[in-house]
């Protein structure tokens, strides 16, 4: 290394240190914190728990991102233990990021320092504690917590709310707790004591706790995102009647000491209603090892299901115990045994292997007497049950597993593995869980530990894992006729789809996509049709669930996904595109319509209707390619076309590149869109008509050089007088033009934001900027016009930034109005002026990281940190709860970029 740069380093790890020492030190004890009370929590401050903290009832406390809490071992206070406890009625919002997680943890660990405490370092403090009034399986409805001393009236919990809000605890790392607090009483990691559905838990890690990882005490509480790492006793423990959801549990166990991977009870006493019954799917338990021999209590089990648990068990991978994987209780009384039989206990399409007691189902599943000894009676009962289930046996072929520093821990699939595939459809009435092919907490691509969790700094965690590649040369051909109305189809990664034509999903049907599949399409039908595309008519619905590592990719035949050169931007209209119809109201005579780009005899193309929370599915993470085929003169498919889809329907994360047609258009309907990219498409970027009247966030597109629409056509309704007319509220988008000097074929290339035809909407917090002619036009003529609507507040700008337009950027040439062949209305011009103005819209240069429209490597829309938009976003309105708060105006701020991955 350069001598120069060297010293550079040692200078700036030194400012580094001396800024991280130079954070103050806060003391709380309990008395520093009461109820109906506000705090604040930041980063610039470390922490210290002194005792135990209760927040009272009516208390709030936030934590912000990167904040560090520290706990003593031994109080000054006389308690026995350092806690945090959050009380019936007070909420917790610490809400951290996978860059700025918020760690709790000891005095004692320097968290400057990743060799500083090791998984041997447990029970160190306490713990946190949050309680709610949510249902527990008690008498009377109400107990104490486990951990903290009977006499205290604070930490009662239970009640009959069970949607009760305690906060927000995500991307939060628990480390080194589990004090002993009396003779073998120690506090979980994270206990949840009657915690309702109101809360939000999400990434959410325990690390090397002297008891268990995370417990609940009924409530009806949810966990996305779990990792639970050298725990002595239990990762995961629930009782006392928890009815809530589990997705993406990860625990490994330590060969040193350690409990079951699942200590899963029902009730206390057993007869108590209600009893436990959650729901968890893709989890991953690693345990000690199949020759361990720790200390502990029951770490030879996998998952112990007593006292009258229920539950079920989803797509899980159970591994590596030196016991048995699964013992369930059968005794004399109400048992699990029981609910077994009777549907309240279950598991399906679950993979186990590796255990001490041999690989046959017959061995390391059994029925236990209320002594944990073997009583097998009834064990054919429990075999069917697995075996009817779909549970397998094999080798989960995870990327390494490793228990010590060495980066050899990647919980990861290989590409190889058969764990990748086969997960059941799981029940999902609450709309919480996520449906992916794999097993287990981990597919083959994405892991969602890396940059938060003590696994990842402590150096536990590698990047071992295979990769997988979908073989598309052979792909499975689909016509209109392979897909028929009330049946369900599931398209996985391990094949490649054909569109052979125009494809319909009929009413009734439903179509599941696994993350990573490719579908392509046929630019010469051998159908006859004009064009290949696939249409989801009214009454069907479409899962396609991508993730940011394996998209969904809807491209043309042509394309070799393999290569990331083979076609470019300029390869346009070489398939049709996607479109979903549903039911919501739409601005037609009738309220009903045949959609644009589909022969109008089509009656499966028909669209619209009554229903404005109609649920057309789910499209997450999916990539739209080279679409937009001419199936008529001047009549071209857009990339993703949304007739009439109601608000039940989730879009987000959404690409569509390289389109001959508009990139997104809604006609009517009440959809919403959250995380969408546009990218070089002929015409229009995002176009809405016939009364859209949903939301939309974190919009980008740029505009290309040779060919080019406009960054928004928007049109109100059709005709004008038909209501309802659009009136959609957007807030940070970033609309790049093609250029303030370029000259783009195309049809209104040179205008940056269209509104007509009695268009109403709010562009709120967003960046328009470099476009040839105008930035922003609205029509102003005779009748009902998208000008009366601005003058009735209908059509509304706030805080928007405004830079660069072949006419200048002054205010009074970019932001015009136009008559009805777009030519300039100046009439009433004054009357917008004074609007953008009255909305805080400004004019400067977003100052992009870059902007560039070839393959270089020169496009960054994030902000940067010298920009001015990074600051000034308006508060938005927001009934609904549908729009993140962010700081910046556009789509991107300093820090995160969204495209990366997917797009």
């Amino acid at each position: 290394m350069n001598q120069k740069l060297y010293t550079l380093l040692l200078l700036f790890v030194g400012l580094l240190s001396l800024q991280m020492n130079a954070q103050t030190v806060v003391t709380i004890q309990d008395s520093d914190l009461v109820g109906d009370t506000e705090y604040s929590w930041t980063k610039d401050n470390i922490y210290l728990l002194d005792g135990y903290v209760f927040l009272e009832s009516g208390g709030k406390l936030n934590i912000q991102p990167g904040t560090v809490i520290k706990a003593k071992g031994t109080p000054t206070t006389g308690d026995a233990a350092s806690a945090l406890i959050i009380s019936v009625g007070a909420q917790i919002f610490a809400d951290g990021s996978a860059e700025e997680p918020i760690i709790f943890t000891a005095e004692s660990d320097d968290t400057s320092d990743p060799a500083d405490l090791e998984a041997i370092d447990r029970g160190l403090w306490g713990g946190l504690i949050v309680l709610g009034d949510a249902t527990i399986a008690r008498p009377g409805g109400t107990d104490n917590i486990e951990g903290i001393p009977a006499d205290q009236d604070k930490a009662r919990f239970g009640g009959s709310d069970d949607t009760d809000n305690s906060g927000v605890i995500r991307y939060v790392s628990i480390r080194h707790g589990g004090d002993v607090i009396s003779n073998g009483d120690e506090i979980n990691g994270l206990t949840l004591g009657g915690v309702g559905s109101g809360t939000t838990i999400e990434y959410v890690e325990v690390f090397a706790n002297d008891d268990d990882g995370i417990e609940w005490f009924g409530g009806t509480v949810s966990i996305k995102y779990a990792s639970v790492a050298f725990c002595k006793d239990d990762s995961y423990d629930y009782d006392f009647g928890w009815r809530g959801n589990g997705q993406f549990w990860f625990t490994i166990l330590d060969t040193d000491i350690s409990g079951r991977g699942g200590e899963h009870d029902g009730a206390s006493p057993d007869d108590q209603d209600p009893f436990s019954k959650p729901t968890i799917s893709n989890a991953t338990i690693i345990g000690p090892g199949v020759t361990a021999a720790g200390e502990g209590d029951g770490g030879d089990i996998g998952l112990l299901f007593r006292d009258r648990a229920g539950g079920a068990y989803w797509n899980s991978i159970i591994t590596e115990f030196p016991g048995v994987a699964l013992a369930i209780e059968d005794r004399d009384g109400a048992d699990s045994y029981d609910n077994l039989v009777a549907g309240d206990l279950a598991f399906a399409s679950n993979v186990w292997w590796d255990f001490g007691a041999g690989a046959d189902i017959t061995d390391f599943a059994i029925l236990v007497d209320q002594n944990e000894v073997p009583a097998p009676t009834n064990q054919p009962t429990l075999i069917t049950a697995l075996v009817d289930g779909g549970n397998q046996i094999f080798t989960p072929d995870f990327g390494g597993v490793s228990r010590i520093t060495d980066g050899g821990l990647d919980p990861r699939l290989n590409g190889t593995s058969g764990a990748l595939f086969g997960a059941a459809v799981l029940p999902n009435e609450s709309g919480y869980f996520d449906q992916v092919s794999y097993r287990g907490a981990f597919g083959n691509r994405d892991n969602w530990l890396l940059g938060w969790t003590a696994v990842d700094e402590y150096g536990y965690i590698g990047d071992l894992a295979t990769e997988f590649v979908t073989d598309c040369s052979d792909p499975i051909v689909i016509t209109d006729a392979d897909l028929v109305g009330g049946e369900t189809y599931t398209w996985t990664k391990e094949n490649c789809y054909l569109l052979d034509g125009y494809v319909f999903l009929e009413d009734g049907g439903t179509l599941n996509i696994e993350e990573g599949t490719i579908i392509k399409a046929k630019g010469t039908p051998s159908t006859g049709d004009a064009a290949s595309a696939l249409i989801i008519s009214v009454g069907a619905q479409i899962f396609a669930e991508g993730t940011a590592d394996e998209p969904i990719i809807f491209t043309s035949e042509q394309d070799d996904t393999e290569d990331a050169t083979d076609l470019e931007a300029i390869d346009r209209g070489l398939w049709g595109g996607l479109i979903v119809l549903g039911d919501a109201t739409i601005a037609r005579p009738g309220g009903t319509d045949n959609i644009e780009g589909i022969p109008a005899d089509q009656d499966k193309a028909r669209f619209g209707g009554s229903d404005d929370t109609d649920n057309s599915g789910v499209i997450r993470y999916v990539s739209i390619r080279h679409g937009g085929d001419v199936i008529s003169n001047g009549d071209e498919i857009n990339g993703l076309t949304l007739g009439g889809v109601g608000s039940g329907t989730t879009i987000e994360y959404v690409e569509v590149f390289a389109n001959d047609d508009d990139g997104i258009e809604w006609f009517g309907g009440t959809v919403s869109i959250k995380y969408a990219s546009v990218a070089f498409c002929k015409d229009d970027s995002y176009d809405y008509d016939f009364g859209w009247r949903g939301n939309g966030q974190f919009w980008f597109t740029i505009l290309d050089t040779d060919i080019s629409g406009r960054g928004g056509e928007h049109d109100g309704a059709s005709p004008d007088d038909q209501d309802p007319f659009s009136k959609p509220r957007i807030s940070n988008a970033t609309v790049i033009g093609p250029g303030v000097d370029a000259a783009p074929e195309g049809d209104g290339g040179d205008i940056g934001l269209l509104f007509r035809d009695r268009a109403g909407g709010e562009y709120w917090n967003s960046i328009i900027t470099e476009f040839p002619g105008v930035a922003l036009a609205i029509e102003d003529r005779d009748g009902a016009d998208s000008y009366d609507n601005l003058v009735a507040g209908d059509l509304a700008f706030a805080a928007n930034v405004w830079w660069d337009y072949g006419v200048g950027n002054d205010i009074n040439d970019f932001a015009i109005l136009v008559d009805q062949n777009e030519a300039p209305a100046p009439t009433n011009q004054q009357t917008l002026i004074d609007a953008l103005v009255a909305g805080g819209n400004q004019i400067f240069t977003p100052d992009f990281g870059g902007v560039s429209r070839i393959t270089d490597g020169g496009l960054d829309p994030r902000l940067n940190g010298t920009s001015e938009a990074l600051f000034g976003a308006a508060t938005l309105p927001n009934e609904d709860g549908y729009f993140d708060q962010v700081s910046y105006r556009g789509a991107f701020g300093n820090s995160d970029n969204w495209l990366l991955g997917w797009t």
